[in-house]
């Protein structure tokens, strides 16, 4: 067994073989499924002494049997440690997280296992934060489209796989397309560094978000994060059609008894109290589609989202966010901040102008420009540059 170097007690040798019997039956074919790559992780529950740390051990040892990476770490012993100790095991094929209750109530360790578990494992890219976004459910097709597409076209696709410009000149590939695309931008105030503030592309894989929160960014992300937190937690998505027409006053009756065809809308209270602001002193949603940003701007407002304008952001406390407009500081008492602020290009494989290669560099999309996530102009420039080779 392969352990970190943080004086960790050697863990004891475990076969999968040590787990016998019918009641372990659903447990074996999960374990099957994982090193089939049928399913990507799974969770392990029960009482003290019922043989989970066991079972993680032996789990690991049946990938190192099949020659691929596998460490097994109790969190219990790296809450000492520094973060980053845990930061290095993206590179495993499998990483198994014992005594994980021992990070409950340490946020910044909570953060750091996130990460660790959310990493880039399905295809979709940003395409897998938009598809949770109330609205914009036919984005799970279009994955699933070109999930499709790979499959049948034979394409070589290696996830949880991080690359470097060393890695591919190795490999001997004749064109490399550098389609990397972008990560959120860091918010630099006092205190931006806390744990109660989050990156939308955090809060969109899951993170836990506090009942009160202030959004930074008011454009479309801004808009799109603002509604994923108004979503209450049980209604379907996408939103079935008759609770739909309830929330925007259309009538329900085939014959319009109503004038118009519109009744009361019936809005349920909002499950957060949000604010949504913005450096610019111009309207909130300005650059939003002409055909569709005044149904966001609108649905925000029926939810009592408070939209601010011309702010500047000072610091980040326990109290919440310090900020100022009109030159009056003002104190949102906010349990989270979330950072919808832009994004940055990751284009750390892409070589400068001088230096020199064997293979033949692109670069396209988000990695290419990140001013605004655009899917369409992504797409037409990865179709046009592989029409060109």
């Amino acid at each position: 067994m392969r352990q970190l170097q943080l004086d960790i007690e050697p863990q004891l040798d475990a076969r999968i073989s040590d787990f016998s019997g019918p009641g372990w039956g659903h447990v074996i074919d999960a374990i099957r499924q994982l090193h089939a790559g049928l399913m990507n992780r799974f969770y392990v529950y029960g009482g003290a002494g019922t043989g989970k740390s066991h079972l993680l051990s032996a789990i690991c040892d049946s990938y190192l049997d099949v020659g691929k990476s596998a460490i097994k770490v109790s969190l219990l012993e790296l809450l000492d440690a520094p973060t980053e100790a845990i930061t290095s095991l993206e590179r495993y094929d499998l990483v198994a997280l014992d005594d994980i209750e021992a990070i409950c109530g340490v946020p910044h360790w909570q953060k750091a296992v996130f990460h660790l578990i959310n990493y880039n494992n399905e295809v979709g890219g940003q395409f897998n934060l938009a598809k949770v976004i109330p609205g914009k459910e036919e984005f799970h097709e279009t994955i699933r489209y070109f999930k499709v597409q790979l499959e049948k076209t034979g394409v070589d696709v290696r996830l949880n796989t991080r690359v470097n410009r060393e890695q591919l000149e190795r490999e001997g590939f004749d064109e490399v397309i550098v389609a990397t695309g972008v990560v959120p931008r860091e918010l630099k105030i006092a205190g931006s560094d806390a744990p109660q503030v989050l990156s939308y592309a955090e809060v969109l894989r899951g993170a836990p978000v506090g009942d009160r929160v202030a959004v930074i960014g008011a454009g479309g992300i801004g808009f799109d994060v603002s509604e994923f937190l108004l979503k209450p937690p049980h209604q379907p998505q996408p939103q079935p059609v008759d609770e739909w027409k309830r929330e925007w006053g259309v009538d329900l009756h085939a014959n319009y008894v109503s004038e118009g065809g519109l009744q009361p809308a019936e809005v349920e209270p909002p499950v957060r109290e949000i604010y949504l602001l913005q450096r610019k002193t111009t309207a909130l949603g300005a650059g939003l589609g002409k055909t569709t940003g005044w149904v966001h701007r609108a649905q925000l407002k029926k939810h009592g989202v408070r939209m601010l304008r011309g702010v500047h952001y000072k610091s980040i406390t326990d109290e919440g966010l310090w900020i100022e407009v009109d030159g009056h500081d003002q104190l949102l008492r906010v349990d989270t901040v979330v950072v919808c602020a832009g994004q940055e290009s990751v284009k750390d494989v892409m070589p400068s102008e001088d230096q020199k290669t064997l293979a033949n560099y692109h670069i396209i999309g988000g990695a290419k420009l990140a001013a605004e996530l655009d899917a369409k102009r992504a797409i037409r420039e990865g179709a046009e540059l592989a029409a060109k080779l």
